[in-house]
């Protein structure tokens, strides 16, 4: 850089002599493209490294709480299960009592004292049973009882809204009664169908076959997916980590995207790139990966360095992510720097693919990335995953 007195000057972005300045185990070129900080492998400071947030977790590394809802990544993914939390999807705090007593009218009382929380739904689900919970034994009938049982099994102050008992409900519910049980819930609470999905996915004692019915009943676009090749084990394990499937099948229809194909789930973001790149070496030549472009002179709104594509072939740039992506700024530089290489002629064309993860659960582009992408001229395909 030239200072105010014409001196030049040079910003030190990493270390030369090694491939991965901060010992993070996400490379430096990897950062770079993802405007992180080479050097610091907890870019954002919440707790988990850049390597996590980008490979495993699927969170923004550079922002401390990805959904927005005042709690840190790092707290969400370390109480995913005592407390129902996920660092993708906003979630509201309920107090441990709250929570129990909601259950527990809809344990004892169901439809004759309606409620519209997902702990109601969830005790109403499992209640025409065995009235044993798994770790804590054998409770009696009444709204009291089974509010001061669930209450001290909880073993936290307070649960997120979309804690569904995971290990507290009944090893015998009544089955049959789940999917009409599901179809009035959401009939009344349409606000709360991802939430019901995800306690019906995860109900341990229900038959696959009734998860699937169930399912299929509260979810208009149910057979839209699987006509698109999607198995309905695959949607029940994207059901059980509070996809909206409503938007994915959406997204799956916008005029921007480019033929959907189906992919298994991902492992991590490395899968995927490896996925991408065996998916164009047996159709077309040419294929070089890792490719770098600099985009130093677009940097007030491009990556402020380089950007690195995974994948090129036939001089279109394809970019692989994996689990659910939201238009957060590394991502804005990223479309904006595809858009740049596009508009010099240093590629003739971009293409983004989103795989379903096998850590998240979760698939897909928000509509605001979506939106960006189509204002940018770039295609995009949602590769749904054919097996669970």
């Amino acid at each position: 850089m030239t200072d105010n007195d014409g001196s030049v000057t040079f910003a030190l972005i990493s270390d030369p002599t090694m491939v991965d300045s901060d010992g993070d185990e996400l490379d430096d070129l990897s950062e770079l493209d993802l405007s992180l900080d080479p050097f610091d492998p907890d870019t954002d400071g919440d707790g988990l490294t850049d390597y996590q947030e980008v490979e495993e977790f699927g969170t923004a590394p550079d922002v401390v709480d990805t959904d927005g809802d005042g709690f840190d990544d790092a707290y969400e993914v370390e109480h995913q299960e005592d407390q129902g939390l996920d660092p993708l999807v906003v979630d509201e705090k309920v107090d441990a009592a709250t929570y129990a007593r909601d259950f527990a009218r809809g344990f004892v009382l169901g439809e004759l004292s309606p409620g519209d929380s997902l702990a109601w739904f969830a005790g109403n689900l499992v209640s025409g049973g065995s009235s044993f919970i798994p770790g804590v034994g054998w409770i009696a009938g009444t709204v009291s009882d089974v509010r001061d049982t669930i209450g001290l099994a909880i073993q936290q102050d307070w649960v997120g809204a979309g804690y569904s008992a995971v290990g507290l409900v009944p090893t015998v519910g009544d089955a049959a009664a789940a999917p009409a049980k599901a179809a009035a819930f959401v009939a009344r609470h349409p606000e709360l169908l991802v939430g019901v999905g995800a306690v019906v996915a995860s109900a341990k004692w229900l038959p696959d076959n009734l998860k699937v019915s169930t399912l299929k009943r509260i979810n208009t676009n149910w057979d839209e997916l699987t006509d698109a090749n999607v198995s309905e084990a695959a949607l029940v394990r994207l059901q059980s980590s509070r996809q909206d499937l409503d938007s994915l099948a959406a997204a799956t229809q916008r005029a921007g995207r480019k033929a959907n194909t189906n992919a298994p789930f991902m492992k991590n973001g490395k899968a995927g790139e490896e996925y991408l790149e065996g998916l164009y070496a047996d159709s077309v030549t040419g294929v070089t990966t890792q490719v770098t472009h600099s985009t130093a002179d677009c940097m007030n709104v491009c990556n402020k360095v380089s950007r690195r594509i995974d994948v090129l072939a036939d001089g279109v740039a394809h970019e692989s992510k994996v689990g659910y992506k939201s238009l957060t700024s590394d991502i804005r530089r990223q479309i904006e720097s595809d858009a740049y290489l596009v508009d010099t002629g240093q590629i003739e064309a971009a293409h983004w693919h989103f795989f379903a993860s096998d850590v998240t659960g979760k698939i897909g582009p928000s509509k605001p990335l979506l939106d960006f992408l189509d204002e940018k001229g770039i295609q995009y395909t949602i590769h749904l995953p054919d097996t669970p």
